[in-house]
């Protein structure tokens, strides 16, 4: 139980995520991404208060993220292209999160709600629903959002001078695609980039 660094990213590992992870209670950092590792996030990880790096990206991992909602000091949640469903938890006890990276999965529900120290928040790629309201209603407590990716998602946006305060760009492949839920043009895909023109691109 006092093991703190878990680094076996990059790896020919593979296997089931192990429930005796659950068990190290003093972890800091979990880096198990670009590995062949599979089965569901524990319950039993919310058990790991110590827990700051979580880095399981690029992984077969799957199920919910549940269990991660209590977890008051993790700072940066790395999950992209990974096999994850259902609806993002409330990580309102994640008092510490800086980054959250879901990029590449099926979720489908945004979160309930979302720390203030939150900066970098990429959910593109993800069937989530919602619209335009959802999305200010779940970016309101965000104090310094600097990134924010919501390319590809099946959410209706209707975009204003006012939308997300003063950092809202769309680029779109042309004029003759659509954004929102309308038909007077057909769709298109497109990205989305929201950012504070007061701070340096985010890396």
């Amino acid at each position: 139980t006092g093991f703190e660094n878990l680094h076996l990213h990059s790896t020919g590992l593979s296997g089931t995520f192990p429930q005796s992870l659950g068990n190290l209670q003093q972890l800091s950092r979990m880096e198990l991404y670009e590995t062949k590792i599979s089965g569901t996030l524990l319950a039993s990880m919310g058990n790991l208060q110590k827990l700051v790096y979580v880095m399981l990206g690029r992984t077969q991992i799957s199920g919910t993220l549940m269990a991660v909602g209590r977890m008051t000091r993790l700072r940066e949640l790395q999950l992209q292209d990974a096999h994850l469903s259902g609806t993002l938890p409330s990580f309102r006890g994640c008092e510490s999160l800086v980054s959250l990276d879901v990029t590449h999965n099926s979720l489908t529900g945004l979160p309930a709600a979302l720390p203030p120290t939150l900066s970098h928040i990429l959910l593109g790629r993800n069937p989530l629903q919602g619209d335009t309201e959802d999305l200010r209603v779940m970016l309101a407590p965000v104090e310094q959002l600097q990134a924010f990716d919501v390319s590809l998602l099946n959410i209706g946006l209707s975009i204003g001078n006012d939308w997300a305060r003063d950092w809202t760009e769309v680029v779109l492949p042309d004029q003759r695609c659509r954004v929102g839920k309308t038909e007077e043009t057909p769709a298109c895909s497109f990205t989305l980039r929201l950012y504070d023109t007061s701070r340096q691109p985010a890396h």
